[in-house]
C-alpha cells in the first residue's frame, strides 16, 4: 500500500494515456451523450439523474463504497469516470493492434487513427464494412442485460460482466455473437489482424496501474462481487441501438452526430 505521508496530499487523480482507435458501441439509454463540437456526440452519462442508468449508478456507488482513496492507494486501481461507462460490442482497429494489420496498410492505419477523430468523417478504408454490419444496420433490435458478477482480466482491467436478463435478449445476444463473427472474419480477410474472438459484455470499471497490485485485490473480488449484486440484483439496463464510435482515450468516446 502507498501511504501518503504529506498532510496537503489527499490522493491520486489518474491521468489516461492516449489510446486511439473505433469500437462498436452499443448507444447508452437516457442522457447518454453531450455535444463534442458540431460533428460529435460524446458519451456522457448523467448516472445520477438518468432512470435508464440505475445499473451504471450501483456500479459507480459501489466504487463510492469502497473508497477511491483506498482503491488508487491500496491497488493501484484508476476507476473510470461514471460518464464514461459504455457496453463494447465489437472492438476495431486501434492502437493496440496496428502492429497486427498487413504491411500494405500499416501506414495508413497510423495515419487515420493519428489524426482521430477527424479521419472517421473522411477515411472510409477502415469503416465502411463496420458501417454496413447488420450490427449498426438491423432495426428493432432490443437486448436487456443483468449483473453478473466482476471479473479482473489479466491484472490490467476491472469490469462488471453482464448476461442476457431474458430469453428475447439470450437470442439476441446469439445473433449479436454470429454478427460479430462475420465482421471479424472480413477484417482477417482484409487486413490480416485477428479480431478476439469471444465476446463478454461488460462495462469496464476502471484498470490497474501496476500488475502486483492489481494481483493484491484477486482474494477481494468475490466479496466485491456480492457487494455489487446487492446493489444492483434487480436492475436492468435496456439497449436499442448500435453504432459506430472513436476514441482516444479510455474517457473519450464519441459517434457522429446524426443530421436530418
Amino acid at each position: 500500500m502507498i501511504t501518503i505521508t504529506n498532510s496537503k496530499i489527499a490522493g491520486f487523480e489518474p491521468r489516461w494515456a492516449p489510446f486511439r482507435g473505433f469500437s462498436l458501441l452499443f448507444d447508452n439509454p437516457g442522457d447518454s451523450v453531450s455535444s463534442m463540437g458540431r460533428d460529435w456526440l460524446k458519451v456522457d452519462c448523467s448516472v445520477d439523474e438518468s432512470e435508464d442508468l440505475q445499473l451504471y449508478k450501483g456500479f459507480a456507488e459501489f466504487l463510492n463504497e469502497i473508497g477511491r482513496y483506498r482503491l488508487t492507494n491500496t491497488y493501484l486501481f484508476c476507476p473510470l469516470p461514471p460518464y464514461s461507462y459504455h457496453v463494447t460490442v465489437w472492438d476495431g482497429l486501434n492502437d493496440g493492434n496496428v502492429q497486427d494489420v498487413s504491411a500494405d496498410c500499416h501506414l495508413r492505419l497510423k495515419n487515420f487513427l493519428k489524426n482521430l477523430p477527424g479521419s472517421l468523417l473522411t477515411d472510409k478504408e477502415f469503416t465502411n464494412e463496420v458501417r454496413h454490419s447488420p450490427l449498426i444496420t438491423s432495426t428493432n433490435r432490443s437486448i436487456r442485460f443483468k449483473f453478473k458478477r466482476l471479473a479482473k482480466w489479466g491484472n490490467e482491467v476491472l469490469v462488471a460482466s453482464l448476461m442476457p436478463a431474458d430469453q428475447d435478449s439470450e437470442r439476441e445476444l446469439k445473433r449479436i455473437v454470429e454478427d460479430r463473427k462475420a465482421l471479424s472474419a472480413w477484417f482477417r480477410e482484409r487486413f490480416g489482424v485477428t479480431m478476439r474472438s469471444s465476446y463478454s459484455p461488460h462495462v469496464t470499471l476502471g484498470y490497474f496501474a501496476n500488475e502486483e497490485y492489481a494481483a493484491s485485490a484477486t482474494p477481494e473480488i468475490d466479496r466485491w462481487t456480492e457487494s455489487v449484486k446487492k446493489r444492483v440484483d434487480q436492475l436492468t439496463i435496456t439497449f436499442s441501438g448500435i453504432s459506430l464510435y472513436g476514441f482516444t482515450d479510455m474517457v473519450t468516446f464519441f459517434k457522429e452526430t446524426q443530421r436530418g
